[in-house]
C-alpha cells in the first residue's frame, strides 16, 4: 500500500472538514486530529468509510449504516404507531430520538446479557476440562503406581520394561514360526518341523547373542532386554525374507511371472530396440513374482492366524494351524542350533524346501523358472 498517498488524502479531509478554524499547535493536531482514525468500523483496513488498501468503499461500514438506518426505521414506526399517523408523515424529532435512545439501550442490554452467558459457557467449559484433566491425570498416576504383572517391580505401570520386551520377543518368535509354517506350510512334507523349529531357535539364538554382547559392554538390565527385542526384530525381518525367496519360486509366483512378462513383451513397440523391450519385460516379470510372493504369504498368514481364532475342531482344522501348534509345543523344550545353509551346484545359498535359492539370486529368476516350466511340459506332453 502507498502509505504516503493514504497519510496525504486523511490530512486533506482532517483540514477539509475542520473548515476555516486555524490551527494553533500543528503537533497536537496532528496526533489528537488528524492521525487517529475516527471510524468505529472493526475492519483495520477501514479509513473514513474506504478501503486502504483497493480505495473502494468499506463494506464492513455499510453494513452498520444499514444496521442504523434500519433502527431508524423502527423507531419511526414505533413513534407513528404511538400517535396514531403514518410513518411517511413528518415525525417529531424529540420523540424518534427517544425511542432511537431506547433501541440502543435494549440492544446493549441484549448484547451484555449474551456476553454474560458466554462468559458463563465458557467458564463451565473450561471447569469441565479441569476437572476430566484432573481425572485423567489421578488415572495416570493410579496407572504408574501399579507394580508389574510379571516380576513385580513397584511402580512399573502394569509392566516393566524387561518384562515387556520378553513378552515381545516370544511374540516374534511365534510370529517366525507362522511365518516359516505358511510358508513351506504342508504338514506331509519332511523335514517341515525341522525349518519351523530353527526359524523359533534362529529367533531366539539371536537374542540371545544380543543380551550376552549387553551384558559383556556391562549395559544396564534394561538396555539388555531392548537390545535382545531389537534383535528378535531384525531376525523376524530375516525369516520373512526366506520365505518370500521360496514363495517367489512356486507355480503361482511363475506364472504371474511369465503372464507379466508376455504382457510386457507384446507392448515392445515402445521401445527402441527389442533388448530393451526383453529387459523392461524381464523387470516386469520379477516385479510381478515378488509381489505374488507377497501376496501369498499375507494370504497364508492370514488364513492360519483366523482358524486359530475360531477354535474349530482338529479334524477340520487348516493344516498349517495344526502344524504350527506342534511346532510351537516343541519349541518348548528344544532349542537345536541354526544350521548352517546348504549350497546347490550353482553355489546359490540354499535355506529352503528342495534347495531352492531364497531371496539372493544369481542368475535371472525369470529364465530359471521358464525353463524348469518348459522342462514340465515336455515331460507331459511326452
Amino acid at each position: 500500500m502507498d502509505a504516503e498517498r493514504i497519510l496525504n488524502r486523511r490530512l486533506r479531509r482532517r483540514i477539509a472538514d475542520q473548515g476555516e478554524t486555524p490551527v494553533l499547535d500543528p503537533v497536537g493536531w496532528l496526533i489528537g486530529r488528524a492521525l487517529p482514525r475516527r471510524s468505529m468500523c472493526p475492519d483495520l483496513r477501514c479509513d473514513d468509510g474506504h478501503r486502504m488498501d483497493t480505495g473502494a468503499d468499506c463494506e464492513a461500514c455499510l453494513l452498520l449504516h444499514s444496521d442504523r438506518r434500519a433502527l431508524r426505521h423502527r423507531a419511526a414506526v414505533k413513534v407513528a404507531a404511538r400517535l396514531g399517523i403514518s410513518a411517511k408523515s413528518q415525525l417529531p424529532r424529540r420523540d424518534v430520538e427517544a425511542e432511537m435512545r431506547h433501541q440502543w439501550e435494549r440492544l446493549g442490554w441484549i448484547k451484555a446479557a449474551e456476553q454474560e452467558r458466554d462468559a458463563e459457557v465458557r467458564r463451565a467449559r473450561e471447569e469441565a476440562q479441569a476437572r476430566r484433566k484432573a481425572e485423567l491425570q489421578a488415572q495416570e498416576e493410579a496407572r504408574l503406581e501399579r507394580p508389574c504383572q510379571e516380576c513385580g517391580r513397584a511402580r512399573a505401570a502394569g509392566l516393566c520394561g524387561v518384562c515387556a520386551d520378553a513378552r515381545r520377543v516370544e511374540e516374534l518368535v511365534a510370529e517366525a514360526v507362522d511365518i516359516e509354517v505358511a510358508a513351506w506350510g504342508d504338514p506331509e512334507v519332511d523335514g517341515l518341523e525341522r525349518f519351523a523349529e530353527q526359524a523359533g531357535a534362529r529367533v531366539r539364538a539371536e537374542v540371545e547373542q544380543s543380551r550376552r554382547r549387553g551384558l559383556e559392554q556391562g549395559a544396564f538390565e534394561e538396555t539388555v532386554s531392548l537390545m535382545g527385542k531389537l534383535a528378535a526384530e531384525l531376525a523376524v525381518a530375516e525369516v520373512q525374507r526366506r520365505a518370500l525367496g521360496h514363495l517367489a519360486w512356486t507355480d503361482e509366483a511363475r506364472a504371474e511371472a511369465e503372464s507379466a512378462y508376455a504382457a510386457q513383451m507384446r507392448r515392445r513397440y515402445l521401445f527402441d530396440t527389442r533388448a530393451e523391450a526383453e529387459e523392461a519385460a524381464r523387470e516386469a516379470g520379477r516385479a510381478a513374482r515378488w509381489r505374488t510372493a507377497e501376496y501369498l504369504l499375507r494370504t497364508r498368514l492370514g488364513t492360519l492366524r483366523a482358524q486359530r481364532a475360531q477354535g474349530r475342531d482338529e479334524r477340520v482344522r487348516s493344516p498349517y494351524s495344526l502344524q504350527a501348534d506342534r511346532v510351537r509345543a516343541q519349541l518348548g523344550t528344544s532349542r537345536a542350533d541354526m544350521p548352517t545353509p546348504a549350497s546347490n551346484d550353482r553355489g546359490v545359498k540354499c535355506d529352503g524346501m528342495g534347495g531352492q535359492p531364497a531371496a539372493v539370486f544369481t542368475e535371472d529368476p525369470y529364465i530359471a523358472g521358464a525353463a524348469r516350466a518348459r522342462a514340465a511340459l515336455a515331460a507331459v506332453r511326452g
